[in-house]
C-alpha cells in the first residue's frame, strides 16, 4: 500500500497476480470527500486478456455476470473525429439466464462465465426479444475463439417504438409469469474527451468533461484498439460523482501503454441499476444506461 501526495491524497490498493494470469487490478481513490473517485486499472497489456466481450456496446467490462439473471437496456452513442458530440446511434436490450451448474473456463482453468438457459419469453415494454445464440469469446493460443454458450434474448430498441422514460420487463413460460420488474432509462450522456499539453506540447492530462446532472455517479472505461479486433479491450475504469468534469492526470495515463493500441476509446456510462429476488428467479439484475464511445487517440 502507497500513499502520494498531490492536490488530494490517493490511496493505490494493488492486488497481488493470481497465479491464473488475471489482469492484476490496481484501485485509487481520494479520501472520504463529496468529491470522491475510484479508478481500477483492469490491464496494460493485451496478452494479459482471455477473454473478450465487447464491453463498448454492453457497459460490461467484467465477463462474470452480477446475478443468475440479468436484464439490461442500452441506448449506445459512437463518435470519434474533430465532432465528438454526434455519432451513430443505437440501442438494445437483452436478457441472459445463467446455469451457474455449468462453469466456463479459459485455457488457464480461470472461471469467465457460465452456459445460458432458455426460461420462456421475454418482452420490453411488451416487445418480444429474439433469442439468439450467445457466444464467448476465449483466447485460444494467440487468438481469440468464439465458443458457444447458449443463448441470449435480444431486441433492437427503434425509434418508433416509443420507449418513453421506462422500460417494463416481463419473463413467461406457458402463459404463467415468472419475473416482472420496471426500470427508468437515465438521460443521455454527452462527453468529450481532449488533451492538455503543456507549452512545448508535452501531454499533461486528458479533459474528460460531459452533461453532468449531479444524479450519482458515471462510470469512464478507456480501452484501447489492437490489429485486427473489432472490439477494444478495457484497460481502465473510473468511477466518478455525475458532475461534468474530471482532469485524468499523467501519472495515471502512464500506466497504460497506449503507444501499443491504435486509438483508444472512451466509454461514458450513466446507469440506472437495482437488484431484485423473485419466487421464480433467484437473483436478477436490472440495469438501463446510456454509453457515449469516443474514438481517440493520444499520439496524434
Amino acid at each position: 500500500m502507497k500513499r502520494i501526495t498531490t492536490k488530494i491524497s490517493v490511496i493505490i490498493l494493488i492486488a497481488v497476480l493470481s497465479a491464473c494470469n488475471k489482469p492484476n487490478p490496481i484501485e485509487l481513490e481520494r479520501d472520504n470527500t463529496d468529491d470522491a473517485y475510484s479508478l481500477e486499472i483492469i490491464a496494460t497489456d493485451p496478452s494479459q486478456f482471455d477473454y473478450q466481450n465487447g464491453y463498448d456496446s454492453t457497459g460490461v467490462a467484467s465477463p462474470l455476470p452480477r446475478a443468475s439473471s440479468e436484464f439490461i437496456i442500452t441506448l449506445n452513442k459512437n463518435s470519434g473525429g474533430m465532432n465528438q458530440s454526434h455519432g451513430n446511434r443505437f440501442g438494445i436490450a437483452t436478457a441472459v439466464f445463467y446455469d451457474k451448474s455449468k462453469p466456463i473456463y479459459n485455457q488457464n482453468n480461470r472461471l469467465v462465465g457460465y452456459l445460458t438457459k432458455d426460461l420462456g419469453e421475454v418482452k420490453f415494454n411488451n416487445f418480444p426479444a429474439f433469442k439468439r445464440q450467445f457466444h464467448v469469446r476465449l483466447r485460444q493460443g494467440n487468438s481469440f475463439v468464439d465458443s458457444l454458450a447458449g443463448i441470449r434474448y435480444h431486441l433492437p430498441l427503434r425509434p418508433m417504438m416509443n420507449l418513453g422514460e421506462n422500460i417494463n420487463i416481463s419473463l413467461t413460460s406457458n402463459n404463467n409469469i415468472l419475473f416482472q420488474s420496471t426500470i427508468n432509462i437515465p438521460e443521455e450522456i454527452t462527453g468529450q474527451v481532449e488533451k492538455i499539453v503543456d507549452q512545448s506540447n508535452n501531454l499533461r492530462g486528458i479533459n474528460l468533461t460531459w452533461n453532468g446532472n449531479n444524479s450519482g455517479k458515471i462510470e469512464i472505461i478507456i480501452g484501447g484498439f489492437i490489429p485486427q479486433n473489432i472490439s477494444p479491450l478495457p484497460l481502465l475504469r473510473i468511477k466518478v460523482n455525475d458532475d461534468g468534469k474530471f482532469i485524468l492526470p499523467k501519472n495515471i495515463i502512464d500506466q497504460v501503454p497506449y503507444q501499443n493500441f491504435e486509438s483508444l476509446v472512451f466509454s461514458f456510462i450513466r446507469r440506472i441499476e437495482k437488484s431484485e429476488q423473485s419466487n421464480s428467479l433467484s437473483d436478477n439484475y436490472i440495469a438501463a444506461q446510456s454509453i457515449h464511445n469516443i474514438k481517440f487517440s493520444i499520439n496524434n
